[in-house]
This record gives structure tokens, C-alpha cells and sequence, in this order.
């Protein structure tokens, strides 16, 4: 025999053992299905009931339990002084038939006088009453696999379950029109799932479903044949950024920002590149055309988890146990740049063809400007010193690419760009020495 237990209280699940499962009929291949109709299906030499022989339609207008059972099942075997409680309390509008396995690969005749000579023995001990029936031909038909394997039926012949475990509350649920939620039994080679734990759980299938998690976070390099958003947004129980540099990562796991662009909150106050104190800083050197050391990161919570201040914290615990780097975040006086009012000075000829036009009517115009034209480059925040609060309009032609030309077009109307210290608070990425 090849017994296969599952601990749950003291449920132990009896499997029949494979050659049980003999070829059907195919006419009458047709599986109980919950909220379906429950395929016919005929009892015979039936034990303390009015009737010897019954089937399906006998029990139109009444609840109907099919407890199937074996020999060599513990929690079976325990759970009939129950059923025959139920039987007394509930009789009247759900009828219980305990149906008892006596498969001739137990030993031919003597399996069938085995199991019958047993439940004697049970039902002179706890007194059962409940009917009884002894029937392999429903087991092989509805594939039963393991025991208990409880079948229920309501009056109009509809499966509502299909447990190895059935409780009072259940019970009057069912009564009361309700639909209890049941642990469910299988048939056999109906749970098709496979588990290896050399592999990671739940991917390619291994033990689940992809999607059969909780809470789940991942870091994952950025792949050539991966696309998706760069922004740290959160949308419902997640949050999903694609293909951003590793100093964003930490940018929004300790400051709130991915990017501290000039409209955020984060930028009068956090300083915009990390600090890195590293003996081999090269995983904060991405580059994005060969897409390395560029990284995605997703995160899914339950139902009113997802917040910025759960993910963020959560995003620390993964860096950390992703990459090791210990991490700090400190205030120092950092270089910063100003933008400042100057005298100005007279226009020059410019020949450059990179040379664009751009029109400006506010100092955070030109700040905008600034700040983009050195976003990938030193990345060095700039702030306003101008004192200026009203519009103007003002037009500068300059190369984009180059800030010496930025400076020289700013200054033609009275404006420049300084480099100043401010102090500021700065995300400070060192090795970690406990793991040198």
C-alpha cells in the first residue's frame, strides 16, 4: 500500500492505490463538478435505509451527503460517531450514506468481507445509525482518490461541495441557503501541479501558479527583450520600474524619488546624486544602449499595503540583501549651482549648427532648461538666487549640449550660473565591512 498523509489536525488522507483507477465507460464518464448537476449514480444492498437499492432521484427534494471511505482511513473511521450525529440532527432535511470502498485489489471477497466486518464493529460500538452502503464502482467512476472524499448535493441535485472534511457550521450553512467555504478533495490526476525544490517556488509552475502569492518583490536585470515604464509610480497593490540605473533605486528607496526632478518635493532637500564610497563602484555605471547595470524592480502587496512608505522599505531590505552596500543617509555641504542676475554683456555671433532658439518667461524657465541639459551629465541640482518673482521674455539661442554656450546666451540677458555649496541631505552608499 502506498500511503500519502497530509497533516491537518487529524485528517489523514487514504489514497487508493493506482490500479484502482480501471478504465470507464465512457458513456458514463461525466465527473462531479461543484455547481453542477450531480451525475446519477446507483447504490446497492444499502444498510439501514428504506431502501436496499437507490439512486440520485431518491433523494430529489432533500440535501443528500456521500461520505467515501476505506478501511485503511484513520480520520475516517474517527469521524463516524460525527456523521452519525449529524444523521440524528439534521436527518430530516439532509439525508448522510457513509459508501465504503471494497475494491477486489484489497484481496478479492475477502476485501468486501473486511471492510463490512469493520463498519460492524464501528456501528456496535458508537451505535451508528446512518446509512451505509459498500461500492467500488463509484469510486472508480468519479475518480475518487483519496478518502474522506464527501460529496454534497443539494435537493435540486446540484453539487455545492466536494471535501474531506464536513463541520456543523457547515452544515447549517448549507441550510440556511448559504455557501460555506470547504477544503477540497481531489480526484485523481485532476491536481496537476509538480514540485522540485531545486527550483525557485512558483515559477514555471513549480508547485503554482505564477500568480498564486501574497506578496511578492523582484530584481531582476534589464534585458534586451524587456521593455516598460521607468517611473516609480504605484498603480493599485503595485509598483513596477523597468530598465533604471541602480542609484535610482536607492534615490527612491531612501529619499522617496527615483529622479528628484526640479518639481519634486525632494529637491530643495535631498541632493540629487548618491555618494559612493565604494572599492568597485562600477554597478552605478550603466549604460543603457547595451542595457548593463541598468536593473527592473516590481512589487506587489496585499490590499492596502501598497503604500510608498511600506514599499520603500521594503525596496531598502531588498538592495540590501541584493547587493550588500551599506547605506547611510547624512547631511553635508555639497556642490550645488545658482542661478544669479548679472550684468550683461554683449551678444556675440554664434556659429555653432547645434544652435537652437528657446524662449523663457520665468526663472524657473530657465532653471527647467538648466536642469535638463544636465540631467544625464553631472547631474548637480541648480537653485535659484535671482531674487526675481515677476514674468519676463526673454530669448536665447544656444547649443543645448553644451553649458559653457548655455551660460554665455544667459548672460547676454543679464543672467548666469555659479557654482555655490549648500548643505544638503545626501543617500551615502559604502561597502558594507561586516560582509568584506
Amino acid at each position: 500500500m502506498k500511503r500519502v498523509i497530509f497533516s491537518l489536525g487529524l485528517l489523514c488522507l487514504y489514497h487508493l492505490p493506482g490500479n484502482a483507477q480501471t478504465a470507464v465507460n465512457t458513456t458514463l464518464n461525466i465527473l462531479p463538478q461543484v455547481g453542477q448537476k450531480m451525475p446519477d449514480f446507483e447504490l446497492e444492498g444499502v444498510q439501514q435505509f428504506e431502501k436496499k437499492t437507490v439512486s440520485l432521484s431518491d433523494f430529489k427534494g432533500k440535501w443528500l451527503v456521500l461520505d467515501c471511505w476505506n478501511r485503511y482511513c484513520g480520520s475516517c473511521v474517527e469521524s463516524m460517531p460525527k456523521i452519525n450525529e449529524f444523521n440524528k440532527r439534521y436527518g430530516q432535511q439532509m439525508q448522510f450514506i457513509m459508501v465504503g470502498y471494497n475494491g477486489s485489489q484489497y484481496g478479492g471477497e475477502l476485501a468486501d468481507k473486511a471492510i463490512r466486518a469493520d463498519f460492524e464493529k464501528y456501528k456496535a460500538k458508537h451505535d451508528l445509525t446512518f446509512p451505509a452502503a459498500f461500492d467500488s464502482t463509484i469510486f472508480h467512476r468519479f475518480s475518487i482518490y483519496s478518502c474522506p472524499h464527501i460529496f454534497i448535493i443539494d435537493p435540486s441535485g446540484i453539487v455545492r461541495g466536494i471535501t474531506y472534511m464536513l463541520t456543523k457550521e457547515n452544515i447549517e450553512d448549507f441550510l440556511a441557503g448559504k455557501q460555506p467555504k470547504l477544503p477540497r478533495a481531489w480526484r485523481k490526476g485532476e491536481n496537476k501541479v509538480t514540485y522540485e525544490d531545486t527550483r525557485p517556488f512558483l515559477i514555471d509552475g513549480n508547485n503554482g501558479a505564477a500568480t498564486d502569492y501574497l506578496y511578492r518583490s523582484v530584481i531582476s536585470p534589464y534585458k534586451d527583450y524587456m521593455h516598460g515604464q521607468s517611473q516609480f509610480r504605484i498603480k493599485g497593490n503595485q509598483m513596477q520600474v523597468m530598465g533604471v540605473d541602480l542609484a535610482s533605486l536607492y534615490r527612491y528607496a531612501y529619499t522617496g524619488s527615483g529622479y528628484i526632478a526640479l518639481d519634486e518635493r525632494q529637491y530643495s532637500e535631498y541632493y540629487r546624486n548618491v555618494v559612493l564610497e565604494l572599492a568597485d563602484p562600477s554597478l552605478f555605471k550603466p549604460n543603457r544602449n547595451l542595457r548593463t547595470n541598468t536593473f527592473c524592480y516590481s512589487i506587489e502587496l496585499p490590499e492596502g499595503r501598497a503604500k510608498e512608505s511600506n514599499i520603500r522599505k521594503i525596496l531598502q531590505r531588498d538592495l540590501k540583501n541584493c547587493f550588500g552596500f551599506a547605506v547611510t543617509v547624512e547631511k553635508r555641504k555639497m556642490p550645488v549651482q545658482a542661478l544669479v542676475k548679472v550684468a550683461k554683456v554683449a551678444p556675440v555671433v554664434v556659429k555653432n549648427v547645434n544652435a537652437s532658439r528657446s524662449r523663457f518667461k520665468t526663472v524657473n524657465d530657465i532653471m527647467s532648461y538648466y536642469f535638463n541639459a544636465t540631467y544625464f551629465g553631472s547631474g548637480i541640482p541648480i537653485f535659484d538666487q535671482t531674487g526675481i518673482t515677476g514674468e519676463f521674455d526673454i530669448e536665447v539661442y544656444c547649443d543645448f549640449n553644451d553649458l559653457n554656450d548655455i551660460r554665455r546666451a544667459l548672460r547676454e540677458h543679464g543672467f548666469d550660473v555659479i557654482s555655490i555649496v549648500k548643505e544638503m541631505k545626501v543617500v551615502v552608499i559604502k561597502d558594507d565591512k561586516d560582509e568584506m
